[in-house]
């Protein structure tokens, strides 16, 4: 854990949950069904819903991007402001 020890923690929680999502888009793409809610049949799939499908991977995507670049900014600043 050398870098949690580092003081890297923000960094760390941001990219679990930006592989998270990426995971999410990356299986929904691949199976085309997506679920909600935790029933046992998928509540938006690509051959019923095509619009609501590609909404909710646009939006699981915009998830995805935004905590990859909020690592990306945390280790650029973390790096940048430590002391030589």
């Amino acid at each position: 854990m050398n870098v949690l020890d580092k003081g890297c923690h923000l960094p760390v929680a941001l990219s679990l949950f930006a592989a998270f999502f990426t995971y999410m888009v990356v299986r929904d793409l691949r199976t085309g069904e997506i679920w909600r809610g935790g029933g046992h049949d998928a509540t938006i799939t690509l051959a019923k819903d095509a619009g609501d499908f590609y909404t909710m991977i646009v939006f699981l995507a915009a998830l995805a991007l935004t905590f990859w670049g909020g690592t990306a900014w945390t280790l650029f600043m973390m790096f940048r402001r430590r002391p030589k």
